[in-house]
């Protein structure tokens, strides 16, 4: 726990003391590290976790001297030049670009808002990242809407992705919500596998390759969706509310509708009484 100033709050994560990777160890092995020299230190920064030897005698490592120690130190392993500035954004970017989930992120980063770790992920390689997805998800759409006369998708996107050996159900494949998929068994979500159910399948807008268009049906699907889980919170129990759909409804509320403007929203709100109810949550 510790104060941040520009957020003006207390901080809070716990970490693995196991682990010899995480913080804990870290901290204990720098201290170890500096037990000769913190007796010759001055009283004022004995405190401090990082001390090393200078020309003036032992002291506290300050920004300034790690700025003029960056450039030999990046020299010496072959390093490109970096600042202390951005190894926080680096990190989280790196984390990123191999977990593609902002909520893992936001975590790590003790952010308050998606928005917060949004801009620190912003980096070339992302936006790299991203326009591949995204050139992906315009073709697999383009496949899907462009259909010939024996019904099958026209183009490069007629076949889907291999699973293991296990069959997908004919017909439309429509999630709780009424989202429809065309393979939650091809294991394209992060964190799942080719032949496995998607684990987003019950949301299917919370899909990091899902496509979500502005017209008013389907922000009328995701405003009934948002009351459906809403309403579901004061029935079910704390524990399977908490780990099956309080994780949806936040993206939802925070991620998603902020997206739309009020006007598509009062659009879309006087289509939700017209769609049939959602089964109910269990």
């Amino acid at each position: 726990m510790w104060f941040k100033a520009r957020a003006n709050s207390i901080q809070r994560r716990t970490f693995s003391s196991a682990d010899r990777f995480e913080p804990p160890a870290l901290v204990k092995e720098i201290l170890a590290w500096n037990e000769q020299l913190r007796p010759l230190a001055p009283a004022s920064v004995r405190d401090r976790l990082f001390l090393y030897k200078g020309r003036g005698g032992v002291t506290a490592l300050t920004s300034s001297a790690v700025k003029h120690m960056i450039k030999p130190f990046c020299e010496r392993h072959g390093l490109p030049r970096f600042s202390l500035v951005s190894i926080r954004p680096g990190v989280l970017a790196s984390f990123y670009r191999a977990s593609g989930d902002l909520r893992r992120v936001k975590a790590v980063a003790n952010h308050a808002h998606l928005s917060t770790t949004v801009r620190y992920v912003q980096t070339p390689e992302v936006e790299a990242q991203h326009r591949t997805r995204i050139a992906a998800l315009q073709q697999a759409f383009i496949g899907h809407i462009e259909r010939d006369g024996s019904g099958n998708a026209s183009g490069r996107c007629t076949a889907k992705p291999k699973s293991s050996g296990a069959a997908v159900p004919a017909g439309e494949l429509v999630s709780m919500f009424g989202f429809g998929c065309k393979d939650p068994l091809a294991g394209t979500s992060p964190g799942t596998r080719p032949g496995e159910l998607c684990t987003n399948f019950m949301g299917c807008f919370t899909c990091p390759n899902a496509i979500i268009t502005p017209d008013p049906s389907t922000l009328a699907r995701l405003l009934q969706a948002r009351d459906h889980m809403r309403a579901a919170a004061a029935v079910l129990h704390p524990a399977r509310w908490q780990a099956f759909y309080a994780p949806q409804l936040r993206i939802l509320e925070e991620d998603i509708l902020p997206r739309f403007s009020s006007l598509e929203l009062a659009a879309a709100h006087s289509l939700v009484a017209q769609l049939p109810p959602l089964p109910d949550l269990r």
